[in-house]
């Protein structure tokens, strides 16, 4: 019973995190990456949009308002990139093989 329970809040929190997927959208990822994004879009969120960046359909992102959500969202971050940190090291060593051959 206590396995079922523990693997269902491994599930809850990596369905949780916002960033935790997208940052596998690319096909490619680097340690903490969800982490980084949070705290990036946090930033911006904190600071505005930063000069001369392309406006795109997602500049709404770039408010005060969604400082709630980004500060919600970063504990989520960091709990599934540090499930996620053995397979993304291992894709990490295998893109810098695979760029030095």
């Amino acid at each position: 019973m206590r396995i079922g329970r523990s693997l269902a809040v491994v599930l809850l929190i990596v369905s949780a995190s916002c960033a935790s997927m997208a940052k596998y959208d690319d096909g490619y990822t680097y340690p903490f990456g969800a982490t980084y994004a949070d705290l990036g879009m946090l930033k911006h969120a904190i600071g505005g949009k930063p000069e001369g960046e392309p406006a795109d359909a997602f500049d709404f992102l770039y408010s005060p308002w969604f400082v709630p959500l980004f500060l919600l969202d970063l504990p989520f971050s960091v709990a599934t990139d540090l499930v996620t940190l053995g397979y993304d090291l291992q894709h990490l060593d295998e893109v810098e093989t695979a760029a030095s051959d």
